[in-house]
């Protein structure tokens, strides 16, 4: 299949909308309501793929540094799924970070969405970091537990963010801790600190020997903050007090997720948070997929 590709204007909306909407779950969140906002955004750019005049894919390219890109937000039409459209959208992202003189182009997937995985293999991507996802609602678990003085965040110490550069000098003497790149929910950043100390909605946290990274994410109308994500890393003893710390501190936040490297999900396991699940039910496994240029 010949494809032509050109970057999106909003001009483009309307057909960004009809392929979203032919897609299934896997389409989270819908490119059709979030296309406006990353079309916008000066460091992203998303790119279609056009078959005829037809958008029959979408791709953006994300500059987190200098030489760091990510390549986001892949859509497939439903109809053109399976014919190499999406080895194609990762291939014009790499090219396009070449030419930025770009030396890391990374992308995000899930384990289930073995597609995904497998274009990134084929490309010659290295699969080298995965994250288990957890949830807990508050207003059914936590406050409740609360009433019953299970959890006591009254009692707890406050637990004050520290500096980026001290987090990420720390990170060497955290077990398990993240020498590259970290997750901040469903994707991956570099570490460096310009990255973190630009979103204040991004924050790190230690206690002892385990590792606190919370990303708070706001709703884009009103900016009320909607969910926190806080990702863990460190010695299992203290990571369920930075975990109970890190909910006493976002006591008024209804959804909270919780993500942790293969060597802590027991730990979580023994916890009232739940397993992720993806669109098959199975575990939310988060993968890193990463490409030297």
């Amino acid at each position: 299949m010949e494809l032509n590709f050109r970057f999106l204007t909003v001009d483009d909306l309307p057909a960004i909308k009809n392929l979203s909407d032919s897609m299934d779950m896997r389409n989270d969140p819908k490119i059709g309501e979030t296309a406006e906002g990353i079309i916008n955004d000066p460091l992203c750019d998303l790119y279609g793929a056009f078959a005829e005049g037809k958008l029959v894919g979408i791709g953006g390219l994300r500059t987190l540094a200098e030489h760091y890109a990510w390549i986001e937000n892949v859509r497939i039409h439903g109809k053109y799924q399976k014919l190499g459209v999406g080895t194609k959208i990762f291939n014009y992202g790499e090219e396009l970070a070449r030419k930025r003189n770009c030396t890391i182009v990374a992308y995000q997937t899930v384990t289930e969405n073995k597609g995904s995985c497998r274009i990134g293999e084929k490309l010659g991507f290295k699969r080298s970091h995965e994250m288990t996802s957890f949830y807990i609602r508050q207003e059914k678990e936590f406050y409740i537990q609360r009433k019953k003085n299970l959890i006591q965040t009254e009692d707890m110490p406050n637990l004050e963010p520290i500096q980026t550069r001290e987090a990420l000098s720390l990170m060497r003497k955290i077990p398990n801790a993240p020498t590259e790149e970290i997750c901040i929910g469903w994707a991956y950043r570099p570490l460096i600190a310009s990255i973190f100390d630009n979103n204040p909605d991004m924050n790190f946290f230690i206690l002892e020997d385990a590792l606190a990274l919370e990303v708070r994410e706001r709703n884009l109308e009103t900016r009320e903050i909607q969910l926190v994500k806080a990702i863990i890393y460190g010695n299992e003893k203290n990571v369920l007090s930075l975990l109970h710390k890190i909910r006493g501190r976002n006591k008024n936040i209804e959804w909270i997720f919780c993500l942790v490297p293969e060597t802590l999900v027991s730990t979580i396991e023994g916890t009232d948070f739940k397993y992720g699940r993806v669109w098959n039910g199975k575990k939310n496994i988060v993968v890193l997929f990463k490409k030297h240029l």
